[in-house]
């Protein structure tokens, strides 16, 4: 009797450090799935012409997207110190991105060529600011 009590608590905790390593697992694919695009450093942006400036928007967009798509809700951002002090760091890097290239370029970085897609970056600011993210605050930006 104490023989398959033994055998039964084995059985039990075998299968829950099973599903233990399978969660660990699938949450380590999802953090690498989630792999951040590498920034230029504020000083290049000085270099940038319309289309580079343009692309890199797009990155730090696209990287703030991904920080906001690890949660649920704006609530749960928040509470990540980890995750917000990544969303203030874009938009840091975002305004500082803007007052350069609208700087060097002014009114240019209105115009619709091909690899300037200011639609584009429309649709993804209102993503973020949807989820409750107002990237334009830049350093200012409260989570």
């Amino acid at each position: 009797m104490q023989r398959n009590i033994f055998q039964l608590l084995f059985i039990i905790f075998t299968l829950l450090l099973s599903i233990n390593i399978n969660c660990g697992n699938s949450t380590k694919q999802k953090q690498d799935k989630d792999n951040l695009i590498p920034l230029l450093s504020s000083e290049k942006y000085k270099d940038l012409d319309i289309c580079g400036c343009n692309e890199e928007g797009n990155k730090i967009l696209d990287n703030t997207i991904k920080v906001s798509n690890r949660f649920k809700d704006f609530v749960g951002l928040k509470k990540n110190k980890n995750s917000s002090n990544q969303v203030k760091a874009h938009a840091k890097a975002w305004t500082r991105l803007l007052n350069s290239c609208f700087s060097k370029h002014g009114a240019n970085m209105w115009s619709e060529i091909e690899c300037n897609d200011l639609d584009l970056i429309e649709e993804k600011k209102e993503f973020l600011y949807n989820f409750g993210i107002q990237i334009d605050l830049g350093e200012s930006i409260k989570l």
